[in-house]
């Protein structure tokens, strides 16, 4: 009961203090963005931004879109896609990523999981006020992890799980893609230690191939800041490792997510420190083949789709992959949520 009533004050704090009119996004069109105060964490005020292009054609139902790690949200094809399906579309850029990220904060940094929840909270109030009577989460890698934790949660936090219809995975971080030994022995031992000194930076990966499969200045066709999403990944510290192993845990046990669910992903991965065209037609972020195995255990209304050749942000693959991925969208709404 506790957990409910601190829950039910934060949002409320969200929807009231909080509250901001919309100004022309970064994205430029009819993209919109308002900023969001938070209550203050750990590292002083807090910020989240939400996002929105609406459909035009009279939509009452949308799509919340939730980023995943050293990521915000720049993807205008996709909020077109849906924009076109009759939904409206929001995205937020989570607490320190993105537009939300302020000059005192180290990027991307909590302490659980469970800190974006309130961010959430905060959009589907955002999106409920605005007039739409249902929504779907769509989350990409580690915002996968996190909308599936926090749809497996939503009724014990005492918000309304009536209000969100679906929840789309774009290639979603179930697993840590790592050798046996690291996952068996070194993350429960740095997640150990997570405890003790959560600050302690564990890794950094200077592997630049993925950003460099996307980036218009390089490989890929996408323009987008460099700042925000940077060609190396941001620094992982130990409390990030912790909160991430336990929420894998979760789901290798098994969740009891009552919604539809649509999990996607490449059919191959790659791992390697030398450029190759294969980058441009596999995840090279995450191994498939984990996402294949625990997908099924999120829920007992799991659609599973494997798209070929896609990149680890399906919706950043090449034009005819992108196409089979949005189409595969369209089948499973008409399929699953029709109703609506």
């Amino acid at each position: 009961m506790k957990q409910i009533y601190i829950s039910f004050l934060l949002l409320l704090l969200c929807s009231f203090s909080g509250r901001a009119d919309y100004v022309r996004d970064t994205l430029g069109g009819d993209f919109l963005c308002k900023t969001i105060h938070m209550p203050d964490d750990y590292e002083g005020k807090v910020d989240v931004t939400i996002i929105r292009k609406t459909s035009g054609l009279g939509a009452d139902k949308a799509v919340l879109y939730i980023h995943g790690f050293n990521d915000y949200f720049f993807q205008k094809e996709e909020a077109t896609f849906f924009a076109d399906e009759c939904y409206n579309f929001y995205a937020v850029d989570l607490r320190k990523y993105g537009r939300s990220w302020m000059s005192h904060q180290k990027r991307g940094n909590v302490k659980a999981l469970s800190e974006y929840f309130a961010d959430i909270d905060s959009a589907l109030s955002t999106i409920r006020s605005e007039g739409n009577n249902s929504v779907i989460l769509l989350g990409h890698s580690t915002g996968g992890l996190i909308a599936s934790l926090y749809l497996d949660q939503i009724d014990r936090r005492g918000a309304d799980s009536s209000f969100v219809k679906g929840l789309i995975l774009n290639s979603p971080f179930l697993d840590m893609n790592q050798s046996w030994i690291k996952e068996k022995i070194a993350i429960p031992l740095i997640s150990l230690w997570g405890t003790v000194s959560p600050s302690t930076i564990v890794s950094k990966d200077q592997n630049t191939l993925y950003g460099k499969s996307l980036h218009s200045a390089y490989k890929g066709e996408w323009t987008y800041d460099l700042r925000w999403k940077t060609l190396e990944s941001i620094p992982v510290n130990a409390a990030f490792i912790k909160t991430v192993y336990a929420a894998q845990k979760r789901i290798r046990a098994g969740l009891k997510i009552t919604q539809p669910i649509l999990a996607m992903h490449s059919s191959c991965s790659i791992r390697s420190d030398v450029w190759s065209d294969e980058f441009m037609r596999s995840d090279a972020v995450l191994d498939v083949e984990d996402i294949h195995a625990y997908s099924p255990r999120l829920g007992n209304r799991v659609t599973l789709v494997v798209i070929q050749n896609g990149l680890h942000d399906l919706a950043l693959s090449q034009p005819k992959v992108r196409e089979s991925y949005y189409e595969k969208i369209r089948e499973w709404l008409k399929k699953n949520l029709k109703s609506i």
